[in-house]
């Protein structure tokens, strides 16, 4: 058997024989989550820095029914995910914690329950801002935005606003920096509007 060094090809496997199909890869700041078709979640981690075929270790993280449609955002060292349950959409968090060498998940919208309809199209993030912006099929000419307060390095407010606009649909939102550019259709034309977040 050939000897590995750091610059072969990391090659990690989950406990059993099943195929899992992966559908996204998050890269975060303690490792990479691997959210999957058959909605279990894994981190790929390791424990001593940089990722190697020696260091990389497969740790599970959970079983949340997570939606191959939108794509997983962070905001600092937490992943954001899409789930429906119950036949409602739910938001959730991801955070690890390196002590215990474990995934934290928690649902973010547990609070306002109903809220947001059904079928979220996509997830934006404004990290200068912790903010969170989601948009729906359901409501297609409203932004729910999640907005987040913290102290000292803890999560101390969660804060969940509905934005309607002056639109027949929003087609897709983005931030950059401090600026979330708006992409509508109104009067069957297409305009693109900038809000300052601060």
């Amino acid at each position: 058997q050939a000897l590995l060094v750091d610059s072969d090809p990391v090659r990690v496997q989950t406990q059993g024989d099943a195929i899992t199909t992966v559908d996204w890869l998050v890269p975060t700041d303690y490792g990479v989550l691997a959210m999957t078709r058959g909605n279990r979640q894994f981190f790929i981690a390791s424990g001593q820095g940089a990722m190697t075929p020696l260091t990389a270790t497969v740790l599970p993280a959970g079983s949340y029914r997570s939606v191959d449609y939108i794509r997983p955002v962070t905001l600092g060292s937490a992943v954001y995910f899409g789930s429906e349950q119950n036949l409602s959409n739910t938001l959730w968090e991801y955070t690890f914690d390196q002590q215990r060498q474990a995934a934290v998940a928690k649902e973010i919208t547990n609070t306002i329950e109903g809220y947001i309809p059904k079928n979220i199209k996509n997830i934006r993030v404004s990290e200068q801002n912790q903010m969170l912006f989601v948009t729906t099929t359901g409501d297609p000419t409203s932004l729910y935005v999640c907005q987040m307060a913290s102290d000292g390095g803890n999560r101390s407010q969660t804060a969940w606003f509905k934005w309607t606009l002056n639109c027949t649909k929003i087609l897709d939102v983005n931030v950059v920096q401090s600026d979330l550019y708006l992409l509508m259709e109104r009067d069957s034309k297409i305009w693109l509007e900038r809000v300052n977040l601060d």
